[in-house]
């Protein structure tokens, strides 16, 4: 195996588990470093499937890591399952915070002790990765950052302003993870600082830390990938005037201003408004909501990408997202998108082609776009090609090709010839 590279993640999202996959095609692979991965019908997994069922077992169930060889994978499962368990058993988010804490320390220390100099490179994440980078750095192993989040400065102030406009949506996890965040903070700024490549997933993201003075040499931009396209939209009778949102109902993910928008947009015949995620603005703003807002509450994700086929437009207002994978889950459905500019994935996005970009915390430009929508939805069903089109053009196959491109071409090494 040629330049063996330890992909660190404790967990199995999407990004992390196509970086795996990329350097396993490109023979790179050394082994997925994760916590607790479901293995079919045999392993822990299965046992405690069997053991507990119900809504645990799907949970389970969705950690499974496809197209990565079981021999590939190393497992330190035991504080991941006490948080699934904790979550499940009702502990309230400060509690599971913590937990979550523990098991990102325990991660990173596991992950440091079985480095070697028989591996090339580590490839980590925030808050996981000090101990193996610093460890990596003492055994000449490369160390490369996967930058999914805007850097923390940009966020923390962000998210101060917005909360001062909106006190009421401060949430009791917030002012927890607030006393910690000088802590937190320095975790994270260690791994910056021990990282050789830093691997951003949108430009937006890499602007927030070269704007630290983060040297630029060293950041390469790989815009995530779409899932795989799903033509059947063309079946399905789209729900006129629906407007979709997907996420978290926070502040972070721009809802007090979408609320605002929709209450200036005042929409009539049959528009509506769907919320599809956890909601954790205040209790009063909720029970305010008009008869034409419709909650979700979390839902499993073949739901959630039947409600792409039928909305009419996916309205995601981040005032703050490294990239927002529900644009392009949006996208590969046939569904165009009204997001903001700092949302990384509205660099996918083609001013009146497959959607719309407007300044963040601004309800009045949303409404607009959103009044557009409703005067022209022939024009709106039109643009459902184009947004499929663009999905196609940046799938996760994709994403693999330039995510270990853009590591080799940073440590000078030649692909290899067949």
């Amino acid at each position: 195996m040629g330049l063996p590279t330890v992909v660190s993640y404790p967990g199995v999202m999407p990004a992390a588990t196509e970086v795996a996959r990329g350097l396993l095609e490109a023979g790179m692979l050394a082994r997925y470093e994760t916590t607790f991965v479901h293995e079919g019908e045999r392993g822990v997994g299965a046992v405690l499937e069997r053991a507990l069922g119900g809504r645990l077992a799907g949970q389970l169930r969705r950690r499974s890591l496809p197209g990565i060889p079981a021999a590939r994978v190393r497992r330190q499962p035991t504080w991941e399952l006490v948080r699934t368990g904790a979550r499940m058993l009702g502990a309230g988010e400060v509690v599971s915070d913590r937990i979550w804490e523990r098991t990102m320390h325990s991660f990173d220390r596991g992950v440091a002790a079985g480095l070697s100099t028989r591996d090339w490179a580590i490839y980590g994440y925030e808050h996981a990765c000090r101990a193996s980078f610093e460890r990596a750095r003492e055994l000449g192993v490369h160390t490369v950052f996967d930058l999914a989040s805007p850097h923390y400065r940009f966020m923390e102030a962000l998210l101060a302003r917005e909360l001062e406009a909106a006190p009421e949506a401060e949430t009791d996890h917030y002012r927890a993870t607030q006393r910690l965040a000088q802590e937190r903070n320095a975790r994270k700024q260690a791994e910056l600082d021990a990282a050789e490549l830093v691997v951003a997933n949108s430009a937006f993201t890499a602007r927030t830390l070269t704007d630290t003075g983060y040297p630029g040499e060293r950041v390469r931009v790989v815009p995530l990938g779409a899932p795989e396209l799903d033509g059947s939209w063309r079946d399905v009778q789209q729900d006129a005037g629906s407007f979709l949102f997907a996420g978290v109902v926070s502040v972070r993910k721009g809802a007090p201003h979408l609320l605002a928008a929709w209450e200036q947009l005042g929409a009539g015949g049959g528009a509506r408004l769907v919320l599809a995620g956890q909601w954790t603005l205040g209790a009063a703003q909720r029970a305010a909501l008009a008869p034409s807002i419709e909650t979700l509450g979390s839902i499993p994700r073949p739901e959630l990408f039947e409600r792409y086929k039928r909305a009419s437009v996916l309205v995601f207002p981040s005032v703050c997202d490294g990239f927002g994978m529900v644009v392009t889950e949006a996208l590969a459905h046939g569904l165009p998108v009204i997001t903001t500019r700092n949302v990384g994935a509205a660099d996918l996005i083609e001013e009146g082609v497959n959607g719309w970009v407007v300044e963040p915390g601004d309800p009045a430009a949303l409404a607009t776009r959103m009044q557009w929508c409703l005067d022209n939805p022939v024009a709106l069903r039109e643009m459902r090609e184009a947004a499929e089109a663009t999905a196609a053009r940046n799938a996760w196959s994709d994403y693999r090709l330039r995510v270990v491109a853009a590591i080799r071409e940073h440590f000078g090494v030649e692909p290899e010839r067949g």
